[in-house]
């Protein structure tokens, strides 16, 4: 429909004074005459200003996040003061980052429609695709597809007002949480107990008894009986370890740990070790006739006949060599040990000189205990166990309340110079030394003892320290002759004895033997056994010192932890809508184009001509519309009196 020529409206005075009463058509208006004036470019809305400081905001808002996220890495979530959580932080800056660098984006991708048309002719199609995807990610999208991905630099920020979607959720995501052990800030102690010097017991001299023991056809040495009573502790550890073995409850060394998480440096302390090594390669099987020489002796029944003997240098296992016995009165030995306290006289620990006992264990098969073979035939094993003053280091620390300790190094140096004879009364040094050297220096002996001076544990010095040990730490340490006499005294007198057999054997009541002796036969793992016990008496060395190791109080502790990759790719959107936006401003100064941007004002003033124009109304009644805007090609042109789009012309 053609518009009516009425209401006369006249250009500002300087411009075309054409009235439009004279036009019956806007084609007409084409043809009209035009005297034009200079033309003078609009000044209003023409400014980066509001964009400039919404990429300065959000490059601020970066830089603060970067920040703000490093110094929250590794951050225990109670130092964190602020009023807002970090999480809620974190997302207020990145909304900050994404509301203003989606400003600037659309404002440059409305921009970016007419930089297009003023560089080349393209579909009036374009102009739409341009203005949609300054609205929003909808219209951003097709105009990616639009402009073939990233042909043209406004699918940069068509690509980036998408992903600003996504914007927030990465940097929330960033943030997590973990729970870790750490020091506590509370002025708490943590103690663990080790020892230096062990002092326990009653061992003296049992005056107006001596006795003569001839060390060489020319050397009578007069030794002194000792009476003893072991500290109390000491008989319920080495209980403890050797009949613990049903016990749920660790046995660990005395400490405190005031927030039940503890940890100490690595430390030295005095100890009980152990040790066993299989010694059956060493047994000599024989067979012998004689009367009653069975490892069960049966002295109501004199018993001549054979012996299938399995033997060690100081032990043996001996049984009837008969597969059955006819009288169905005998009964047969399953295990027979036997202890030493002189170190050369074992099979393994001849070069320990701080042996406090050695237990040698000789077994029957289990198929020969359940009666499926007999004795010729069945195999024994033997094992040979030692338990020995030593120096340990370890690792510690309380998790729960639960103390863990892992042991990193062992030595057993004794000062050759230590636990020498000072009582020169019974006999002159060289005696004494004489005396000495026939026991092999050993630390106890059944004949009886002589006042001596302390004994001295060492780690030599040319040793590496192992890893995590400091270099001042304790490297001597003492115990005295009444704690080692009395303790090594209670070991191989009352708790083992030379003699050890199962079944028992004795009165008649089971009387004979010593305890122990079923905690030996039924052990399913002698080693760990021995290991046990060792670990039990050394935490009763360590209770009774009063030395202490100071170690650092810890607490659970909620930390805040970032997780960097996933800043990639926000950070890589913000830098790619950066670059857009300072490129399509720059664009916009080399072609000397105002900012016009998404203001509908400016794209009224300078949309199609009139002769563009009446071809679309007429499409438009046609209804053709969509076909004529696809196939219309116009360019921003400067008609005389200001730009506009005009059709190409061919």
């Amino acid at each position: 429909m053609m518009e009516s020529a009425e209401n006369q409206q006249l250009i500002p005075e300087g411009e075309s004074t054409i009235p439009r009463k004279s036009l019956n058509s806007e084609a007409a208006l084409l043809r009209a005459p035009l005297h034009t004036a200079h033309y003078i470019a609009p000044t209003r809305n023409t400014g980066w200003v509001w964009e400039y400081f919404a990429l300065a905001l959000s490059a601020s808002a970066v830089t603060a996040l970067i920040v703000l996220l490093a110094y929250m890495n590794d951050l225990p979530l109670s130092h964190w003061k602020a009023i807002v959580s970090p999480t809620t932080t974190v997302s207020i800056l990145a909304a900050t980052i994404r509301v203003s660098l989606s400003f600037a984006i659309s404002s440059c991708l409305g921009q970016a429609k007419w930089t297009w048309f003023k560089k080349q002719p393209d579909k009036l199609l374009a102009f739409k695709r341009f203005d949609d995807a300054s609205r929003g990610p909808w219209g951003s999208f097709w105009l990616i597809i639009w402009v073939k991905a990233l042909y043209h630099i406004a699918a940069i920020g068509a690509a980036v007002t998408i992903l600003l979607l996504a914007f927030e959720p990465s940097f929330q995501a960033i943030i997590t949480f973990d729970c870790r052990i750490d020091s506590s800030d509370a002025e708490l102690e943590a103690l663990l107990g080790r020892s230096e010097f062990l002092d326990t017991g009653t061992y003296y001299a049992y005056e107006g008894i001596s006795g003569a023991i001839a060390i060489s056809p020319n050397t009578t040495v007069t030794i002194v009986p000792y009476v003893s009573q072991p500290d109390l502790g000491l008989v319920s550890g080495i209980n403890s370890g050797f009949y613990n073995l049903s016990s749920a409850k660790r046995q660990t060394a005395s400490f405190a740990c005031p927030t039940a998480n503890c940890t100490w440096t690595a430390f030295t302390t005095l100890a009980v070790c152990s040790a066993c090594n299989d010694v059956t390669s060493s047994i000599k099987r024989h067979r012998e006739e004689a009367n009653d020489i069975g490892t069960l002796k049966h002295h109501d029944m004199q018993i001549y006949t054979n012996w299938t003997i399995n033997a060690l240098p100081r032990l043996n296992l001996t049984n009837m060599s008969t597969a059955e016995d006819d009288t169905g009165q005998l009964t047969p030995a399953y295990m027979s040990a036997t202890r030493l306290v002189n170190h050369q006289h074992t099979i393994t620990f001849q070069n320990l000189s701080t042996m406090m006992t050695a237990v040698q264990i000789i077994k029957a098969s289990d198929e020969y205990i359940h009666g499926n073979i007999p004795w010729d035939d069945s195999p024994v094993t033997a094992i040979e166990c030692a338990l020995y003053f030593c120096v340990n280091a370890y690792k510690s620390h309380v998790v729960q309340g639960e103390l863990e300790e892992e042991p990193i190094a062992s030595w057993s140096e004794r000062d050759p110079n230590s636990f020498a004879v000072t009582d020169t009364s019974l006999a002159s040094p060289e005696v004494l030394e004489e005396w000495d050297r026939w026991n092999n220096y050993s630390l106890y002996s059944d004949y009886g003892d002589a006042q001596r001076s302390d004994l001295k544990l060492f780690i030599p010095h040319n040793d590496p320290l192992p890893f995590g040990l400091p270099e001042n730490v304790t490297t001597v340490f003492t115990l005295t002759q009444r704690a080692i006499g009395s303790t090594l005294h209670f070991i191989n007198e009352d708790f083992f004895s030379e003699t050890m057999v199962w079944p028992l054997q004795g009165d008649g009541l089971g009387r004979g033997a010593p305890p122990v002796v079923q905690a030996l036969y039924q052990s399913t793992n002698i080693s760990e056994t021995f290991q046990k016990a060792s670990q039990s008496i050394t935490n009763w060395i360590r209770d009774t010192s009063n030395a202490t190791h100071v170690g650092t109080t810890q607490e659970w502790t909620i930390r805040i932890h970032i997780e960097w990759p996933y800043i990639a790719a926000p950070l890589a959107a913000f830098i790619a809508g950066l670059v857009f936006c300072a490129f399509s401003i720059a664009e916009t100064h080399k072609l000397g184009l105002d900012a016009w941007k998404t203001n509908m004002i400016a794209a009224l003033t300078h949309s199609v001509d009139a002769e563009t124009r009446a071809q679309l109304r007429y499409a438009y009644r046609h209804g053709f519309l969509d076909k004529a805007v696809n196939a219309m090609s116009v360019r921003l042109e400067d008609a005389g009196h200001g730009l506009e789009l005009k059709i190409k012309q061919t």
